[in-house]
């Protein structure tokens, strides 16, 4: 398997996971409700709150994120793939999943097997 193949992956996913909780926090909803593919807007997404995911996404993955994202990037599916295009080409890793405990390195040619292993069980749990 490829480096290419390890590497995009757990990033997107990652993000996606991160995304999909937070959102299904703050409009108090269960997670698995949660359509990835549809328009933030179609769930009252308020300025404010738009405004509060782009502070968290800021904080959470160390980037400098424009204010308007998601109106650029309207659906879950598509602020992954910018997002996820952003930490590569930034050249970090990410923290894994929500809670912020452990990140993906950004080159993970440079990982032991033994580290590529308990990499891949952390992401697995």
């Amino acid at each position: 398997m490829t480096a290419e193949l390890l590497t995009a992956p757990p990033i997107a996913e990652t993000i996606k996971v991160w995304l999909v909780e937070w959102m299904a926090k703050e409009l108090e909803m269960p997670a698995d409700e949660i359509n990835t593919s549809q328009s933030l807007l179609d769930y009252s997404l308020s300025s404010m709150t738009a405004m509060m995911l782009v502070g968290s996404l800021e904080d959470w993955l160390g980037l400098e994120i424009v204010p308007t994202l998601v109106w650029d990037y309207p659906t879950i599916d598509d602020l992954v793939a910018y997002l996820a295009e952003e930490v590569k080409a930034a050249g970090k890793g990410i923290p894994n999943g929500a809670a912020g405990n452990g990140a993906v390195p950004a080159d993970l040619d440079s990982l032991s097997e033994a580290e590529m292993d308990a990499l891949l069980s952390q992401l697995m749990n």
